[in-house]
């Protein structure tokens, strides 16, 4: 714990990681539920199923060669449905965990603030900083809506309303969480817990 409070330059890269996570473990998790769904859809279509001829020669009793001819289906589909399909049901909780991840973040980030404050000169950076964030927050919340119209992954987001009304109001969330936790670095710091008194 010494060390973090020792080495402590700031909250700006958490804030920065909880920008820039947020939206990376969306888009990630959306096109990996997306990518799956797509290929257990091909898989349990049956359009791979084959049906193989399979001939085979044999001696009979009488000394004569005869011909036999089996035919095997190899069936994708059902192997799919055994298999790799009852993974897929999983997935579904892939939105709440990106959702999860984002708060976890936001959460991580005020405790770096409360339990390693800032000195009350970098809190005028820190706000500066906050509020570059969150300019540049309108920016990915703005390129996340155009991506929420693309056919496919962002059927996905939108289902996904915990991560998708987080990532919406992005610009928000980072000024509430840098604010939120300037302030507290600021208090903490007057209240004697900070390693610069």
């Amino acid at each position: 714990m010494r060390s973090i409070i020792k080495n402590k330059n700031g909250f700006t890269q958490e804030l920065l990681a909880v920008l820039l996570v947020g939206l990376i473990c969306a888009l990630f998790f959306a096109g990996w539920y997306y990518g799956s769904n797509v290929i257990n859809t091909e898989l349990i279509s049956g359009s791979l199923d084959k049906v193989i001829g399979i001939t085979t020669n044999s001696m009979g009793d009488n000394g004569q060669l005869t011909q036999t001819t089996s035919n095997f289906t190899i069936n994708v589909s059902q192997a799919a449905t055994a298999t790799y399909s009852q993974v897929n049901t999983g997935y579904n909780l892939l939105g709440f965990l990106a959702g999860m991840i984002f708060i976890a973040m936001m959460i991580g980030t005020i405790l770096t603030c409360y339990f390693a404050p800032g000195h009350p000169l970098l809190i005028s950076l820190y706000v500066m900083v906050t509020l570059g964030l969150t300019i540049g927050a309108f920016y990915i919340s703005n390129a996340y809506e155009a991506i929420r119209l693309i056919p496919g992954i962002g059927g996905v987001l939108v289902s996904w309303t915990m991560i998708d009304y987080f990532l919406q109001k992005l610009p928000v969330m980072i000024a509430l969480v840098g604010f939120l936790g300037s302030g507290i670095s600021l208090i903490r710091y007057y209240s004697g817990g900070s390693s610069y008194n």
